[in-house]
């Protein structure tokens, strides 16, 4: 089955460009083109697998939509160190590609993310750990990081107290400690905090963006 890609870039150049890049790979398929900077419809943005944006499109097109739905790969077009690591953070973006990038880089980016995987740029890897490193703070125990990554997984309280072989009160004795140390108040932003700290620990294993 053929990936589904959007182009969603604030330059038709580089839509152009990008374009023609994958009409060449017959495991993709360019299945919108967006308009520069225009708002995606739901609709639109759900027949797609995977979104290639810059920074402006990600702004400006998808809002707060980008943290739902298919899985997005940022170009960076010199958007700035900031920016990159707030679309990191806050945004569901799940690859990254610098002005450098190959167009085989780019194809490999495209499947990986596609497979539910991350991609980041190993050039960019130094500058985003160094902007994502407050993520891992403040530390949690062993048995608190279990929690979180399950609770990140979708897992409920039953399901985690299951999995660890702990009391269901357990596991919400530790949710509350886990919160109060995060400073935060609900399971959403427990799922967040768990997908910015795989993000973090991936990229410091040296196992994204690699050519």
């Amino acid at each position: 089955m053929r990936i589904r890609v959007m182009l969603a870039f604030s330059s038709r150049i580089l839509s152009d460009a990008v374009k023609r890049l994958l009409d060449d790979d017959d495991s993709v398929e360019v299945a919108f083109v967006a308009s520069a900077c225009r708002r995606i419809r739901r609709e639109d943005l759900n027949a797609s697998d995977v979104v290639l944006a810059d920074y402006r499109s990600l702004e400006a097109s998808f809002g707060r939509e980008s943290a739902k739905g298919p899985a997005f790969i940022l170009l960076d077009t010199d958007c700035g160190h900031e920016n990159l690591v707030r679309a990191v953070t806050e945004r569901n973006v799940s690859g990254l590609l610098l002005q450098n990038a190959t167009p085989g880089m780019l194809k490999k980016a495209v499947r990986s993310v596609a497979r539910g995987e991350s991609w980041i740029d190993s050039s960019a890897v130094k500058d985003l750990v160094t902007g994502l490193h407050a993520v891992k703070k403040p530390i949690l125990s062993g048995r608190e990081d279990e929690i979180v990554s399950l609770a990140g997984m979708g897992l409920r309280n039953r399901e985690i107290a299951e999995r660890l072989l702990i009391s269901e009160l357990t596991v919400k004795t530790h949710l509350n400690r886990i919160f109060r140390k995060l400073g935060i108040r609900t399971r959403s932003e427990l799922i967040k905090h768990s997908i910015k700290r795989a993000l973090v620990n991936s990229t410091l294993s040296g196992k994204k963006g690699r050519a």
